[in-house]
């Protein structure tokens, strides 16, 4: 197993910062689609689901996104950018039998692209589902169990 240190981690995201400028940058416009963003575009054209979140995931064999209508572009966009660095980089990514990863040398990080949500309580209700859950249009990228980046991303949800 490959660990690495944070002074290391931060070394790491200068050198890709200078030698893949472009791209760390996530267009406006979608181009060049990697086969797991078309796969996921199509999903979400024809999805319906019963509640406001899009769930993408491994189940049916495509990327781990959930997010809402409002921010599914935006989402594409990001993970088709992430999708063509990471390759650039040498590494590669899979759908699994329990999620979406990037193999980096040996090692699979379970990888994810989500929408955070803010919580309301509604105290009056006396039911299991007495919250409210406000989308918040902020996108979180997660890998493994620990580390997001992100909108309001604090943590792993999953």
């Amino acid at each position: 197993m490959y660990d690495i240190s944070h002074q290391e981690t931060k070394a790491l995201a200068k050198q890709i910062e200078d030698e893949n400028p472009d791209e760390l940058l996530v267009p406006s416009n979608l181009s060049s689609h990697h086969h797991l963003i078309i796969k996921a575009k199509r999903h979400f054209a024809t999805a319906k689901t019963p509640n406001f979140y899009h769930h993408l995931d491994w189940d049916l064999g495509i990327l781990a996104i959930h997010v809402t209508k409002n921010t599914i572009s935006r989402s594409i966009r990001f993970f088709n950018s992430f999708i063509k660095l990471s390759i650039s980089r040498g590494h590669d990514i899979r759908i699994k039998d329990t999620g979406t990863f990037i193999v980096i040398r040996d090692r699979s990080l379970k990888i994810r692209l989500r929408e955070t949500a803010r919580y309301i309580q509604e105290p009056e209700e006396k039911t299991w589902d007495w919250q409210s859950t406000i989308p918040t249009g902020n996108l979180c990228f997660s890998y493994e169990t620990y580390y997001s980046w992100g909108g309001g991303c604090t943590e792993w949800m999953y």
